[in-house]
């Protein structure tokens, strides 16, 4: 207990004495210190942070400025002693060792997010710019003190694509299309920006292209009201796409036209007019390649007088050929109907023709009248004369002697012969030398094929009456021409 007491008393005695003596020794000291680690001030520029601006997504807003706000960098003037003055000042040359000593920001969670939503257009709120300073500093002033934020609501819309075509296919060839393995994007934005939007195009260049194609990364172009582009002001959901090009040869092929079923009893096809003598149309190399004409029919049966008929050439095109672009895809046609007339042509002996004769022959009677029976349309038959009609005759493989042979007449279309084809009676002499008819050897295209023969004139050795025909040289003709339609 004494020793208690003389500790209190120790401390407790002139203790006015003391606490003075301690304020001054603590006078000293803080003079002391100040004299050799004093407190300064320094301007430091520190970049902007944007904090809570994830919120604004989240919320469907868009800061207009984002990256101008995230550029600026805001003077603060900040205060602290020597020795924490000289660690900033090394870090000055690192922004990211000045982030631990000072930092600047804004927090976007002091936005009101329904004023942007109410708002008709782009809105603007004034955030205040706070600062963030180790211990032992503290900041002065901020200028700007506070800064401007410009809002607007998000949006999404969905655009078709335009296919821009440039250049065009060589000649011959025609574009059949252009397809994209994108035809829509989506487009997210801000909504004063995707209002400006006029459309979204993707350019393809055919110049030269005669043959299918494919064009990668083709990139997508967004143009406003005004054709300007704003690719950049928004964000598309896909950036470029694949061009498929298709082209296709041009090809001229003759329409044919012919008349199907029979007419009436009486009456025949005078022939069919109008419509078109070719047509240009276009597919692929396989669906061209066995292409020779374009067939198209008219129905004639049981006519009995003219037809016109519009014929829709789509109707008539093979699998896989289409018209060009720019035919017309029908044609108007007449099918000309005429009562049937028969009439007789007695025809010039100077109009026959042999074939295949490799022997001298001569006609057993030359005044013997040729008679042949054609029928058809009337008009037909009134622009068809006798010296028009060539018969033909084969003596191909027949021996030496006296033969009746059937004349074979090549009529003009719509024209038949009446009845059985006429005959006529010639004895074959001996073979002779002649030239060759080139063209009826290439006609035929065989080898062993008789050629056909230039005659000259043949006279009778002997000055007697015009030879007889031997008895059973008839017979021997229909045995003949019985062989013949058993062959064929």
């Amino acid at each position: 207990m004494q020793i208690i007491k003389g500790i209190f008393s120790l401390l407790f005695s002139d203790f006015h004495w003391k606490l003075l003596s301690l304020a001054v020794a603590s006078v000293i000291w803080f003079f002391g210190m100040n004299m050799s680690n004093p407190f300064l001030n320094q301007t430091v520029s520190s970049r902007l942070q944007l904090d809570s601006i994830g919120i604004m997504a989240r919320e469907g807003i868009v800061v207009l400025n984002e990256e101008a706000l995230r550029d600026i960098n805001v003077p603060v003037l900040v205060r602290a002693q020597r020795s924490d003055m000289n660690k900033l000042s090394a870090a000055m040359v690192d922004a990211e060792l000045l982030a631990d000593f000072v930092t600047v920001g804004v927090d976007f969670r002091g936005i009101d997010s329904e004023a942007v939503v109410a708002a008709d257009g782009i809105s603007s709120q004034v955030l205040r710019i706070a600062a963030n300073m180790q211990a032992g500093f503290e900041h002065i002033s901020i200028n700007p003190a506070y800064i401007e934020v410009f809002l607007d609501i998000a949006v999404r819309d969905v655009f078709s694509v335009d296919i821009i075509q440039h250049g065009d296919v060589p000649p011959g060839f025609e574009l059949q299309d252009i397809r994209l393995s994108n035809t829509h994007v989506t487009i997210r934005g801000p909504r004063s920006e995707v209002v400006k939007i006029d459309h979204v195009q993707a350019n393809v260049d055919i110049t030269g292209v005669h043959d299918d194609a494919e064009f990668n990364n083709v990139p997508f172009r967004v143009i406003d009201h005004h054709g300007n582009e704003m690719t950049e002001s928004v964000n598309l959901n896909v950036t470029e796409t694949t061009a498929f090009v298709r082209v296709w040869q041009v090809r001229t092929v003759p329409v044919v036209t012919v008349g199907v079923g029979s007419t009436a009893a009486g009456f025949a096809a005078a022939g069919i007019s109008g419509g078109s003598d070719t047509i240009e149309v276009v597919g692929s190399d396989e669906a061209l390649a066995q292409l020779r004409d374009i067939r198209v029919e008219v129905n004639l049966a049981g006519a009995s007088s003219n037809i016109v008929e519009t014929i829709d050439l789509n109707d008539w095109l093979p699998d896989g050929v289409y018209l060009r672009y720019g035919e017309y895809y029908s044609m108007d046609v007449i099918a000309r109907i005429q009562p049937i007339q028969e009439r007789v042509f007695t025809v010039p002996h100077e109009n026959l023709r042999s074939r295949g004769v490799a022997v001298l022959y001569q006609l057993v009677d030359d005044n013997a009248p040729i008679r042949i029976t054609i029928s058809g349309p009337l008009s037909l038959i009134e622009r068809l004369n006798a010296e028009d009609i060539e018969p033909e005759f084969d003596l191909r493989r027949l021996p030496i002697g006296v033969h009746t042979v059937p004349l074979t007449v090549d009529l003009p279309a719509g024209l038949t012969l009446v009845g059985r084809p006429p005959t006529l009676t010639l004895q074959i002499h001996e073979p002779a030398v002649a030239g060759v008819d080139e063209e009826d050897e290439e006609e035929n295209g065989e080898e062993n094929y008789p050629p056909k023969i230039i005659y000259e004139p043949y006279e009778y050795p002997y000055d007697d009456d015009p030879y007889e025909a031997p008895q059973g040289a008839d017979d021997d003709y229909e045995a003949a021409e019985e062989t013949e339609d058993d062959n064929e």
